[in-house]
């Protein structure tokens, strides 16, 4: 009797065992299903390809340009930004001359305002400059 008790919860065990992988093995088949959904939604996207040597922002869209705005530089660990007062505003920059990279150096800039991909953190707003001097 105890035998026969035993087989059966170890039957039982089994079975639950084997049911629930075979939920995990249909979710894990949907996520890839979901996955391979997004990517292909990726591809439809138009990019804009950019053949800048020392661009650290990679390929992406353009979603605006800002022309003549006056900014200070602010180095946030290796990350360039250019800050507009009163510090609501940051542009992350990639490629600047060396005599700007030095913190609170102002600075008068235009760029290309880059598209942020969804679940990015950045320290600030990607921009691709165009062009950028120093002022007095």
């Amino acid at each position: 009797m105890k035998n026969l008790l035993f087989v059966l919860t170890l039957i039982c065990s089994l079975t639950t065992m084997s049911s629930s992988c075979k939920s995990k093995a249909k979710l894990m088949k949907n996520d890839d299903k979901i996955v391979q959904d997004s990517a292909s939604e990726t591809k439809d996207v138009e990019m804009i390809p950019h053949s800048t040597e020392e661009d650290c922002h990679g390929v992406r869209k353009t979603i605006r340009m800002v022309e003549n705005k006056d900014g200070e530089i602010m180095m946030i660990g290796n990350n360039i930004t250019i800050s507009i007062p009163p510090g609501t505003k940051r542009y992350k920059v990639c490629a600047i001359p060396d005599h700007l990279k030095v913190n609170g150096t102002k600075v008068r800039f235009s760029g290309e305002i880059l598209e942020i991909f969804p679940n990015e953190r950045l320290v600030g707003t990607p921009t691709r400059l165009v062009e950028i001097s120093k002022v007095d």
